[in-house]
């Protein structure tokens, strides 16, 4: 008899200033970040479902390495440039850094656009009471929503300096970058 995943097997979870992807015939099903509030949660898939992302965002310049290393890895996942790619762009609970990595986000997906990936970028809008805890995606289905994330399956934290901090690019959680 085969034995059930358990919710911390099925989910691959992104701290603070890291990102990562989760591809279809994996275990994990699911992506997911906590603490999202004044911070920014991107996310998204293509569409056939063969690999998703997410990444975790805090201030201004966290972002632009991060994004870059993403669609290279669906370009290496023989995922066409011209295929559907949804992105979701999530949290940023008024905070100004927030907004400014919001549209530094903005900018590199219409640069990435402009060069022939064929990505749609959806805003939503952010909900404290919702997402407060965290954000989960759902490779399979497609699907958002919120997920309080037990401490008991929280990775440890991230030994960042000051340094990185304030100025590093988000990293990869699986050491791909």
């Amino acid at each position: 008899m085969a034995s059930k995943l358990t919710d911390k097997e099925l989910t691959e979870e992104v701290l603070q200033k890291e990102w990562s992807y989760i591809k279809k015939g994996e275990s994990k099903t699911r992506i997911t970040t906590s603490n999202v509030n004044i911070c920014t949660a991107f996310y998204g898939s293509d569409e056939d479902n063969n690999i998703a992302f997410m990444c975790h965002f805090d201030l201004p310049g966290s972002e632009k390495k991060a994004l870059l290393d993403i669609f290279e890895l669906i370009n290496k996942n023989n995922i066409s440039k011209n295929k559907l790619i949804t992105c979701y762009l999530d949290g940023g609970y008024q905070y100004t850094y927030s907004q400014w990595v919001r549209n530094r986000i903005k900018k590199e997906i219409k640069k990435l656009n402009d060069a022939g990936w064929n990505i749609k970028l959806i805003s939503l809008s952010y909900n404290k009471i919702l997402h407060g805890k965290g954000v989960s995606y759902n490779l399979k289905t497609k699907t958002i929503a919120p997920y309080p994330i037990p401490p008991q399956y929280r990775k440890k934290r991230l030994k960042l300096n000051f340094f990185h901090l304030l100025f590093g690019s988000a990293k990869c959680s699986k050491g791909i970058d």
